[in-house]
């Protein structure tokens, strides 16, 4: 199945809501700084303030030298990739005290205080679409009010519209920059500001990255200052020892567009900026590291079933590991005939290690693994010797039946797209492009790697989701950044495979033939959808849909736990395009609950089944519209059984709803209740009506007379919300 979401296709699409976000401090107080000193130094100096500025950004990361994509937002950077933004100079700290902003049609919004010492105020909303963007900062006249120490106050009005974002910014000598001599100068290059000129403006920051936080070591001049760099430049040249040898830093390269300037009291001006952040490296050995790595992923996932005799356990650290380590002596396992029997081999970066049983793996059997176990002759360690920070254990149980002889990887598909959202009878485009590379590994880690190239160059490594498929994502909010970034064209994808080789699979993604747009045509009933009854779900017909093409549909829990899918257009019994209707069995859906779903339309205009015997290999151009459905009657509470003692360890049931996460905790006293984790588990064996089970080993509970155990939803005690059964 194609799924959608903010480049990464496994995440849910929560992102199309048009809601405005709360305002963050903003991260682009260096640009408006910059744009501020510069432009209008004719303009009459105002008493309390310097400058006033009002944008749309769109930020972008470049994490390989071929194709910037918008940035994901996740738990370590907590910023949107669109954003609308106003910034205030003053000259000192406390001429201002306090502003406003009010868009076209709105409401005024408080101008905060920057909290950094820069004698500034700032205002920032993030979006994940451009539809919500826009919905909430339209076209028109921005009026931004200054309450002046000495000045009074003062309105101003700067109009922002017209949408004239400049291309994304893509850093052209990227893989240079990977490994940088820090002795002489660096030519940074950066593809050309597309119709850019002397009125535009390109800037270039360059900071550590270091534990302790960045700090600035490079800029460009300011505009307006010897030097500056307007919207010709492709190049900027970082002089000899401005770096330090061994160390990593975060570049953005930013271009700027404005639109409209003023001198009305004090300077102004609004546009749009399009900033692309990358990472650079020097060569060299730089501060001695000692922090202790981190497992950042393990596969097949605790308490997963029915994995494949032919998987392969896969480990994923979060740093490059010492690989001289005798793996072996590193490792307990239990549930094979001969833990002597794996093969163990890194990944190129030296970050994931691979456990391959050469015998292939038991049938219907659960096996344990401790990384770093009491009293092992060996430790895991990163490349500075920092040993793995305690032992680790994990567990799960193969299938009944042998997946020999079949091909390690399930199905590829190639994948450009537009996306939609309906929340009333007819969709909207939410102005988000993507392009999808995902290979299904039949056997879990069955391939090692996947690389893309084509008519981006290449190869570009897909990622590996959880060991269960292969996957590289771009998003993008404008079809003219997804057309330069990811072209048409002929797409080659290998694969590297432990039990089959290297295979390689090549599509044709051409020429544009994207669908109509997805349409629910029952729209109005999915407030109230009954669980307990089969729900038909309708839509308007697939324009020239053929039995070649095909349509999806995907339902999604509110944890981004997917719930019900239809077969993916690379398996037997998927809706081809002349489909008009579906129905979900009764008890696939849980009560009380809001699910986010994605119809999908895709036109197939290419087919491979012979360069990889055994896989289906599609090339689809598709249209998401992505909707949401309510289920009726009152949430399922999860509940907690107690089935046996395993080697003196407790072990329990949880029983809560299907596909859910919740979280087990103990404690030795309710008196004095102290309650410590045990265990964030998924219920992922099914039973009925929505409801499921999984069953956690308390493996701390070795040598305890007694222990009290509640679960909860979600993933810290915090995400309780009374739902917990003790």
């Amino acid at each position: 199945m194609v799924e959608l979401c903010h480049s990464n296709p496994r995440n849910r699409l929560d992102c199309w809501h048009a809601q405005p976000e709360i305002p963050m401090k903003s991260l682009i107080l260096s640009a408006v700084i910059a744009l501020g000193a510069m432009l209008f130094a004719s303009s009459l100096p105002a008493q309390d303030v310097a400058f006033y500025a009002v944008f749309k950004t769109q930020i972008f990361e470049q994490d390989n030298p071929f194709a910037p994509a918008l940035r994901e937002e996740n738990h370590h950077n907590n910023r949107k990739p669109l954003t609308f933004g106003v910034f205030i100079a003053t000259t000192g700290s406390n001429t201002v005290t306090s502003a406003t902003v009010q868009a076209p049609g709105g409401s005024p919004l408080a101008i905060a205080r920057n909290d950094g010492g820069d004698n500034s105020f700032n205002f920032e909303a993030g979006y994940e679409t451009k539809l919500a963007l826009d919905a909430a900062f339209t076209d028109g006249d921005y009026t931004v009010v200054i309450n002046a120490a000495n000045d009074g106050q003062k309105t101003v009005t700067l109009n922002l519209s017209g949408d004239t974002y400049p291309n994304a910014p893509r850093i052209s000598n990227l893989l240079a920059g990977q490994s940088i001599n820090h002795a002489a100068d660096f030519t940074l290059t950066w593809d050309a500001f597309s119709g850019g000129g002397a009125n535009d403006i390109i800037m270039v920051e360059v900071e550590l990255d270091s534990p302790s936080g960045s700090s600035n070591v490079f800029s460009t001049p300011n505009p307006g200052e010897p030097g500056q760099l307007d919207g010709t430049a492709t190049s900027v040249v970082i002089p000899a020892n401005t770096l330090a040898a061994g160390s990593r830093y975060n570049l953005t390269v930013r271009f700027i567009k404005g639109v409209s300037q003023t001198s009305v009291y004090a300077s102004g001006l609004s546009g749009y900026m399009k900033e692309t952040r990358a990472g650079l490296r020097t060569a060299g050995s730089g501060p001695a590291d000692t922090q202790a790595p981190q497992i950042s992923n393990t596969s097949p996932h605790y308490g997963e079933n029915g994995v494949a005799d032919t998987s392969v356990v896969a480990f994923e650290f979060n740093e490059a590991m010492d690989t001289s380590v005798t793996v072996s002596d590193a490792i307990n396992w239990t549930g094979v005939a001969n833990p002597a029997g794996f093969a163990y081999s890194w990944s190129a970066d030296a970050k994931k290690l691979f456990c391959d049983y050469t015998n292939n793996l038991p049938l219907n059997t659960r096996i344990t693994w401790t990384l770093n176990p009491q009293g092992a002759t060996a430790n895991l360690r990163d490349a500075a010797g920092n040993n793995l920070n305690g032992s680790y254990f994990g567990e799960f149980a193969t299938a009944g039946n042998s997946s020999v002889g079949q091909p390690a990887v399930e199905s590829l598909i190639v994948v450009k797209g537009q996306a939609l959202f309906q929340s009333n009878s007819i969709p909207v485009s939410v102005s988000q492009y993507f392009a999808v590379v995902e290979g299904d590994l039949r056997a879990v880690n069955g391939a090692s790697r996947l690389a893309i190239s084509g008519p981006i160059g290449g190869p570009l490594e897909a990622s590996n989701d959880h060991g269960d498929s292969m996957e590289l994502g771009a998003f993008y909010a404008e079809k003219s950044d997804l057309d330069a970034f990811i072209p048409n064209g002929n797409y080659t994808n290998e694969f590297t495979t432990f039990r089959d080789g290297t295979k390689t699979i090549i599509l044709s993604l051409t020429p544009d033939s994207y669908p109509n747009d997805p349409t629910i045509l029952n729209f109005s009933s999915l407030a109230t959808v009954d669980p307990g009854v089969a729900l038909n779900l309708s839509w308007g017909a697939f324009s020239g849909g053929t039995a070649n093409d095909f349509i999806g549909l995907e339902i999604d829990n509110d944890q981004g736990r997917t719930i019900y899918e239809s077969p993916s257009p690379t398996e037997s019994g998927f809706l081809d395009g002349t489909a008009t209707s579906t129905s979900i069995p009764a008890g696939t859906l849980a009560p009380g609950r809001t699910y986010e779903c994605q119809l999908i339309f895709g036109k197939v205009v290419d087919v491979e089944t012979n360069d990889y015997a055994g896989v289906l290999a599609k090339a689809v151009f598709v249209k998401v519209t992505a909707f949401e459905l309510t289920t009726t009657g009152t949430a399922i509470r999860p509940t907690l059984e107690s089935l046996s003692m395993n080697n003196g360890q407790f072990q329990l049931r949880v029983r809560g709803e299907y596909r859910r996460t919740y979280t087990v905790q103990y404690t030795q006293s309710l008196t004095n209740a102290n309650w410590q984790d045990v265990f964030t588990s998924n219920t992922d064996q099914s039973s009925t009506n929505g409801t499921g089970t999984a069953e956690v080993t308390d493996h701390g509970s070795n040598g305890s007379s007694s222990r009290f155990y509640r679960a909860f939803e979600g993933f810290t005690q915090q995400n309780n919300q009374g739902g917990g059964s003790n």
